[in-house]
């Protein structure tokens, strides 16, 4: 199957082989192209992954689902606690990083991995649901709601206004 993946500080697109692990095979019409992509090609770490932690797909039923990048260990204090996000497996539970990811034509991720898309969300769209996500999280992290400023606009002198 065509798979995108870093070769040196390149991307390439090559052909890798089906994925045999266990869990749930989802087609790819829809991946992402993050700014920590770019700065995985930018740096001396290119990993032998297929990239791609945004991404969106279809079950063999045609269920549209976005894919959470994430494949913890489950066992360790900090999946135990629900943290699972700090998985002491380290970077080994990203996809796209420490796995492969989901720039390629299907990929193999555990059931708890798919986030059932809703009516109306196009699957061609929904590789942004995981980068929506994160900037959501970082509002509520941040208590931000309608009507609270959060930055005040320069005067052309550069001080406040």
């Amino acid at each position: 199957m065509r798979a995108v993946r870093c070769v040196g500080k390149r991307v390439e697109v090559c052909d890798v082989a089906r994925s045999r692990a266990e869990g749930v095979r989802v087609a790819i019409p829809s991946a992402g192209i993050c700014g920590s992509d770019l700065h995985l090609l930018a740096s001396d770490f290119a990993l032998p992954f297929v990239l791609g932690h945004e991404m969106a797909g279809e079950l063999s039923d045609g269920t549209a689902v976005a894919i959470e990048p994430l494949v913890p260990c489950g066992h360790c204090d900090r999946c135990r606690l629900g943290e699972y996000h700090l998985c002491r497996a380290g970077i080994s539970i990203l996809l796209g990083f420490g796995r492969d990811g989901g720039m390629s034509e299907e990929i193999v991720v555990p059931e708890r991995c798919l986030v059932p898309l809703a009516r109306g969300v196009s699957v061609r769209d929904a590789c942004l649901v995981e980068p929506l996500a994160v900037a959501i999280h970082g509002l509520r992290r941040a208590s931000i709601r309608g009507g609270l400023r959060v930055a005040r606009a320069a005067r052309g002198d550069g001080r406040r206004a």
